[in-house]
């Protein structure tokens, strides 16, 4: 009896756990300062030419961005959340940012977090120049195109920040800081009056009930993820298209082909980050369903070949159904 008594109270305490972990969301469809909770705006000096504002979302129909633009060196202005991680040292911050093509800035943009009871922070830092950064260790890493869209998971464990790309789970930076830190909060925004920053935020989200890495934890709430999928449906497959469509991205367990005819008896090769071939097949239809559920989490390149011709390629995210 007692036995079956601690099996019950242990699926209690995990049902509970499980329960309570969920995201606390903020969508770029509104300002920083407008939303539920809302961010307080902070070192409010900002230049002349700041802009802070809500437009619609050229490559989602129906989604609008925060748009975030201080070009100038000039100046600051941040947006701050006092989270109620309480006296906990785990978190995790998950931000679909793109920068803003044509930019003068230096920086796409910064998220500071802080944690009182570890005694230490970090920043997480995307730059023009490609590169994502921790302040503490200050290390970095070169990743490509900081002015399309990424998704950045900036994961605190204590002093151990980690930082993933795209829902990849290889951490692209990852480190033990030594940033002394007294206050409880996270913010993003423009922090140096030496930096310049210019950035469109789909979303930030935050959850303090652990330090999750990509798929785990609560999933990215559906109604932020179709975004990223670009809101694509079945219904495409019905239209009439002169040009290939290979959708969703991220995939979930499986990649939709709306094939012109030179892609029909075309091969499809799948590759992962070091160039190694994972899945490959051949393209027989025009409408065509390629099961990746056997794939590993993670970024991968599909490839369209006909003999020693490449037709065609593009970069998805898979993600574990």
């Amino acid at each position: 009896m007692k036995k079956v008594w601690f099996l019950f109270s242990l699926l209690f305490f995990v049902s509970i756990h499980v329960k309570s972990q969920a995201w606390t969301v903020y969508n770029g469809n509104e300002l920083p300062t407008e939303s539920t909770p809302a961010f307080v705006a902070g070192d409010n000096s900002p230049d002349a030419g700041f802009v802070a504002e809500v437009i619609a979302d050229p490559d989602s129909a129906g989604n609008k961005l925060f748009k975030y633009d201080h070009p100038v060196i000039e100046g600051k202005q941040t947006y701050k959340m006092e989270w109620n991680i309480g006296t906990g040292t785990q978190a995790t911050i998950v931000a679909r940012i793109k920068g803003i093509a044509g930019s003068n800035s230096i920086r796409v943009a910064e998220i500071d977090v802080r944690n009182s009871t570890s005694g230490v922070g970090s920043k997480l830092q995307i730059r023009y120049d490609d590169s994502v950064q921790l302040e503490s260790p200050a290390i970095a890493a070169y990743l490509n195109n900081s002015d399309e869209w990424h998704i950045y998971r900036f994961v605190m464990n204590g002093a151990d920040f980690t930082v993933y790309v795209d829902e990849n789970p290889t951490p692209v930076l990852s480190g033990t800081s030594t940033k002394a830190r007294t206050d409880n909060w996270f913010k993003f925004g423009d922090q140096s009056a030496t930096y310049s920053h210019s950035a469109l935020f789909d979303y930030i989200i935050w959850d303090v009930t652990g330090a999750y890495a990509p798929g785990q934890g609560a999933p990215i709430p559906d109604t932020l993820s179709k975004h990223y999928f670009g809101e694509q449906t079945n219904k495409i497959i019905e239209q009439s298209v002169d040009k290939p469509v290979i959708f969703p991205n991220p995939s979930k367990g499986e990649i939709k082909i709306i094939a012109p005819a030179e892609w029909i008896n075309a091969a499809y090769l799948i590759v992962n980050p070091m160039g190694q071939l994972v899945q490959s097949g051949m393209i027989k239809d025009k409408n065509m369903v390629i099961r990746t559920n056997k794939l590993a989490d993670g970024s991968y390149t599909i490839i369209i070949q006909s003999g020693e011709q490449k037709l065609y390629s593009e970069q998805f995210v898979h993600i574990k159904p």
